[in-house]
């Protein structure tokens, strides 16, 4: 297994170098962010994809007592950075490189492409809030209300991922 905080490559080795839903798992992801650009050649891209920003999510209709847990808190605990999204640039940046980001998802689904989703994730969801000591009555008040938002076409979730491109600068050969 290898440490993104230390790449086990030579200088300018890679045309591209790439991590995804990496930076918001790691110690350091100004480190990681300055390591791919070392092993990546000059003109040659960095990228980095799915970084999420839990910040920015927007959930319709609220619950109080439930959304703080899916709006990052969860991430937090478990030693990720539920906000790195909206720092990609300031890493890329700083790493040297010039930078492009984007939002990678920018699509909001369907009432019922929701309802699937949860169904098939249900186990998570129920795993995250009890391991949060969320209590089972509060559990099952928020899923019910939920599905019933989804059926009802109500419920709205936005969930921001973005990507940053970042290219290494060529340098002049010196006269």
């Amino acid at each position: 297994m290898g440490d993104a905080h230390r790449l086990p490559f030579p200088t300018n080795t890679f045309d591209i170098t790439t991590c995804n839903l990496l930076l918001m798992w790691v110690d350091h992801p100004q480190h990681v962010v300055t390591e791919m650009a070392r092993i990546t050649k000059p003109g040659g891209n960095v990228l980095a994809t799915l970084e999420p920003d839990y910040g920015g999510k927007i959930h319709w209709p609220e619950n109080p007592t439930i959304d703080p847990y899916f709006a990052g808190e969860a991430i937090r605990k478990k030693g990720g950075d539920p906000h790195i999204g909206r720092k990609l640039r300031t890493l890329f940046v700083t790493a040297g490189l010039h930078t492009t980001i984007g939002i990678g998802n920018n699509r909001i689904w369907t009432c019922d492409e929701d309802k699937h989703y949860y169904l098939h994730s249900r186990d998570f969801y129920i795993k995250v809030l009890t391991d949060a000591g969320v209590p089972t009555k509060d559990i099952d008040t928020w899923e019910y209300d939920y599905l019933k938002s989804l059926d009802e076409g109500h419920q709205l979730n936005f969930f921001p991922q973005f990507y940053a491109i970042g290219t290494k600068p060529t340098t002049k050969a010196k006269p």
